[in-house]
């Protein structure tokens, strides 16, 4: 089985027997992986999935019907590893034309979700395939530029040289039926795509978690270009008391594009705090 273990079976009476044997291999493998390509107005975009299932093992597998289960589990011991494949066969059978079956209903099974693939599949050893897991879906999205800092109790006044920042862009949509999912999605990398001139551009990509019905996921795909930001402190004072500060801090945003932009300034304050004079409402 070339999986680590043996097996011995014995007949219970002469003659020919039927045996039917279950047993945990190591070598196959699955990810998920997404393709998000925008709209114009970054309002939108098409969201697809597929699922990269590779075989790592020794031996062929002949018309087999495929389950995919997605879910963390704990083993008390990492999986038997196979034998190595020779470099040569893995690099010529890497890349195997993609399946045209259609993506599989996830349903629910203990604290997992299962992913039957119709058809049969023949998975050759060495080889990786690439099987449709969501079809091309619109959904709405939403974009945010975040300006995200810490501020640190120090004891006096911060001075030198202010570094320029960059916003974090950030993509997100919901996970349901109302924007056109509502299934289970597996942990995986996605990637967002824009459009110029007709030709596909990368914007970033980042992993999700697993996902079910029904929450959000926020994705994380760079930082602004044109939008800039330069925050110091430009006031402290010690109350008397070494465990109180009245600090002043500024954050001075700048937008080179062509276009207005909404940033949202987050400012982690650690301990007890009051703002105790503002130019924006916090």
């Amino acid at each position: 089985l070339g999986t680590g273990y043996s097996a011995r079976v014995v007949a219970a009476t002469a003659g020919p027997a039927q045996l039917d044997m279950t047993y945990q291999a190591g070598g196959l493998n699955w990810r998920a992986g997404y393709t998000l390509n925008l709209a114009g107005d970054e309002r939108s975009g098409n969201l697809s999935g597929k699922v990269a299932l590779a075989n790592a093992t020794d031996a062929d597998f002949r018309a087999a019907r495929l389950r995919l289960v997605a879910g963390d589990i704990t083993t008390v011991a990492p999986p038997p590893q196979p034998r190595a494949l020779k470099g040569a066969r893995m690099e010529m059978m890497a890349m195997s034309a993609d399946s045209a079956a259609a993506a599989p209903e996830p349903r629910a099974a203990h604290d997992l979700h299962l992913y039957d693939l119709p058809g049969r599949y023949d998975l050759p050893r060495g080889t990786t395939q690439r099987l449709a897991l969501v079809d091309a879906v619109a959904l709405p999205l939403r974009k945010r530029y975040v300006l995200e800092n810490h501020v640190q109790m120090h004891q006096a006044m911060i001075s030198g040289e202010v570094p320029r920042q960059s916003p974090r862009i950030h993509l997100s949509f919901r996970n349901d039926k109302k924007s056109g999912l509502g299934s289970a999605l597996p942990a995986g990398v996605i990637r967002i795509y824009g459009a110029d001139s007709g030709l596909p551009l990368l914007l970033g990509e980042d992993r999700i978690d697993h996902t079910p019905d029904g929450e959000k996921v926020d994705l994380t795909i760079g930082r602004s270009f044109d939008i800039t930001a330069r925050r110091k402190q430009v006031a402290f004072n010690n109350t008397g008391d070494r465990r109180q500060f009245d600090v002043t801090y500024e954050v001075v945003l700048k937008n080179a594009k062509s276009t207005g932009s909404v940033v949202e300034v987050v400012e982690h304050i650690p301990g007890e705090w009051r703002v105790a004079q503002e130019n924006l409402a916090y």
